[in-house]
């Protein structure tokens, strides 16, 4: 299902497992997607940094984090119905449509919610 790294020796505190050159994760970082989204969609953003100004005026525990978040998931969004030659292609290409009832269509929802109160 995934990818895995498993050490063949022992690791100490501080040991360096794995380096990933900058080149390889920033098409796919949330700074990244903030910088595409700020050039493709400055409304966009604007709309976004909105909510979460709200958010955090609010006693809603709102999320520093929130416009990243956002910005990064719309990219990766974007990405996987976009260009197939894009930096980030080969990246997004891989992850996978997690199975769970949200992605599910009626064929296979409907039987899981037999017998419950939503079926009701």
């Amino acid at each position: 299902m995934g990818y895995g790294l498993v050490a063949a020796g022992a690791v100490r505190a501080g040991d360096v497992l794995l380096q990933v050159p900058k080149a390889m994760w920033e098409p796919v970082s949330a700074e990244f997607a903030h910088e595409q989204a700020s050039r493709r969609a400055p409304a966009f953003v604007r709309h976004v940094e909105g909510i979460h100004a709200q958010l955090m005026a609010g006693d809603t525990g709102g999320s520093e984090r929130f416009v990243q978040h956002v910005l990064l998931a719309m990219h990766v969004l974007f990405e996987r119905q976009g260009d197939s030659k894009s930096v980030a292609a080969p990246y997004v290409g891989v992850i996978q449509t997690p199975d769970v009832p949200l992605f599910w269509d009626d064929k296979e929802l409907l039987p899981e919610l037999a017998n419950t109160a939503t079926a009701r």
